[in-house]
Parts: C-alpha cells; sequence; structure tokens
C-alpha cells in the first residue's frame, strides 16, 4: 500500500496529511508512520512537484536538504572560508538537485546563478523552489545531458562553480571530462568546490552501507552491493549502481585533471585555524594528528583525502574574483 497525500492550504503555511505507510527519516531501519500531518512553509505547488518526483522520499527530502539544509553544510563551510562574499558574482551549481544552495549565493551578493541538473522533473522543481523566495529573475536553469560539454556556458566566465554530491553520481568514464569543462568554465581567479562521499573511506555510507565496496574492481563490487546490500539494489545493473554513486570520488581524482591544468589545490595544507567551529578538544586532536603525519600529508594529499566525506576547493590562477 502506497501512501497517500493531502494538502491543507492555511495562509501561511501548507498542512500535508499522509495515509498508509511511511518514514520520515532515510535511515535503515527507519520508525514506520501510518498516519500524520506535517505543516510546511512551501507553497502547494512546490510540494505537489515534489510528491509527484518522489513521493517515497518526500519527508527525506523536506527535513534534511530543505527545512534543516544539513545536506548542505560542506559546500557552504567551503564556499564562506574561500569566498566569503560574493558581490558581482557569477556562480554555477553543478548538478543543482532542488535549488537550496541559491539563496545562499545570493544572500552573498551573487548576481547570478545557473542551476545546471539532468534530472528535468528536478529542475523544474527548483525553478518553482526558487520562484517562490522570488530568486527566479537572478536564475538561470539548464538542462544538461550525460557528458554534456556545457556549449551554453562561455568559457572563463565564472566565479564560482559548486558541485555538491554529484562526481559520485557521473560514471567514471565521463568524469575527467566533466571537470575538465567545468575548469575551462572558470574566471582566472575563480573557484570550484567539490563534496561527495570519498571512496577512500573504507566504509561506503552513501549507496550500499558495505564495507569496502568502492574500493574492489566495478564487476566485483556491483556483484558484492547485490548480493549483500539491502533488496533495493538487487536486481540493478553495474551501470546503474555506478550512477547510485557505488564507485564514489577521491581527492585523487581530482587532482589528477586539475593540477596538470595549473590548478591551485586550496585545501594542500591542514588549514586548522580556519575551523574555528570545532571544540577545543577536536582542534588540538587533529593538530596532532597533522604533525605526526606530516610527511604522509604532504606526500599523499592533505588531512581532507582521508575524511568520511571528501570537501576540497580549487582556484585557477589569476586575480581572485571580487569579494565586494
Amino acid at each position: 500500500m502506497e501512501a497517500e497525500f493531502q494538502i491543507e492550504d492555511l495562509g501561511e503555511f501548507r498542512r500535508v496529511h499522509t495515509k498508509g505507510p511511511h518514514t520520515h527519516d532515510s535511515a535503515k531501519g527507519a520508525r514506520t508512520c501510518e498516519a500524520c500531518a506535517v505543516d510546511l512553509p512551501f507553497s502547494s505547488k512546490f510540494i505537489r512537484q515534489l510528491l509527484d518526483w518522489d513521493s517515497r522520499g518526500f519527508f527525506h527530502f523536506i527535513g534534511e536538504r530543505l527545512c534543516n539544509d544539513t545536506f548542505n553544510e560542506e559546500p557552504k563551510k567551503l564556499v564562506e572560508r574561500f569566498c566569503p562574499r560574493l558581490s558581482g558574482c557569477k556562480v554555477l551549481d553543478f548538478g543543482s538537485g532542488l535549488g537550496q544552495l541559491s539563496p545562499f549565493f545570493f544572500e552573498r551578493g551573487a548576481s547570478e546563478v545557473l542551476l545546471a541538473e539532468i534530472d528535468n522533473k528536478l529542475l523544474k522543481l527548483s525553478r518553482t523552489y526558487l520562484e517562490d523566495m522570488g530568486y527566479t529573475e537572478k536564475c538561470r536553469f539548464i538542462h544538461v545531458k550525460e557528458n554534456d560539454e556545457l556549449s551554453m556556458i562561455d568559457n572563463g566566465s565564472l566565479d564560482l562553480i559548486v558541485a555538491s554530491e554529484v562526481f559520485e553520481h557521473i560514471l567514471p568514464r565521463y568524469r575527467r571530462q566533466a571537470l575538465q569543462t567545468l575548469y575551462a568554465k572558470l574566471k582566472p581567479g575563480g573557484i570550484i568546490v567539490i563534496t561527495t562521499p570519498n571512496r577512500l573511506f573504507p566504509k561506503d555510507t552513501h549507496t550500499t552501507g558495505l564495507w569496502f565496496a568502492a574500493w574492489l574492481p566495478t564487476g566485483l563490487g556491483a556483484w558484492y552491493a547485490r548480493t549483500f546490500a539491502s533488496w533495493r539494489w538487487k536486481d540493478r545493473s553495474t551501470e546503474d549502481l555506478l550512477r547510485q554513486g557505488l564507485r564514489q570520488y577521491s581527492y585523487f581524482e581530482a587532482r589528477d585533471v586539475l593540477k596538470p591544468l595549473g590548478a591551485q589545490d586550496l585545501c594542500s595544507e591542514y588549514p586548522q585555524k580556519h575551523e574555528k567551529g570545532n571544540s577545543v578538544k577536536s582542534r588540538v586532536f587533529y593538530k596532532t594528528l597533522s604533525i605526526l603525519f606530516a610527511l604522509i600529508l604532504k606526500r599523499f594529499g592533505p588531512w581532507e583525502a582521508w575524511r568520511p566525506s571528501l570537501a576540497v576547493a580549487w582556484s585557477k590562477p589569476g586575480s581572485r574574483p571580487s569579494q565586494g
């Protein structure tokens, strides 16, 4: 039995009545709810579009990506750190999803945000979301194809590119060209920010929940996922599993593409002074690690390369974008 949804418009908010088995959490073993009513600050049009796009993941997307916005913490931190003010800047959100990062860019002064998305339904959702917030006049919505060369965007025209939780979903054979294409679109001094589940971390917390799944050769990893992961991966093809993030992404994949192009790795040294939000105990712990493993980190990449979630930034040689 599928859940049924009814939307009640109460002026300042919409009340969504849900009947039938559903969960409010994407975690494994989440409690099933049979009936509930939730008040949301989104338009009826947006809620209906979101239900049409993915009714099973409705509460997951509302909770994680729109209301609590935990999904975008890492890219926001990197943008605030390396490009804190975006006055007059042109930004590309590559793999823009619901468009939830755009308000963040505009709040920091961006003059235009380009939203590029492969899922046309999702792109229409983002248009409705930003229309409700009054931002669409400053947005450009681009439906891209796999291995797209982004010919509709001029080379050297962008100040900032953010690819948040995207590269793990690009087939491995297309990743090099995708990153080269994005880098070509940056102005001198422009910055590209990448966040993604880290392939080098031993447990796949993104797709299968299995240990070492991303470390195995592709065919063996796909068999491992179909055999031992949850029921939803049982009948998936190898290519479909790769699109769902089985192979994930690593710092070294990005480095091998960008370093020969002259890009500067903004995370090449562990920048403890920027980690103001950490507790004293946490700062001391990571500083000690950075000292103990200084030679290893220098040889094999920055500390960020080994975290469970990869969060890195690279800049193109030249003057940095205007910071207002």
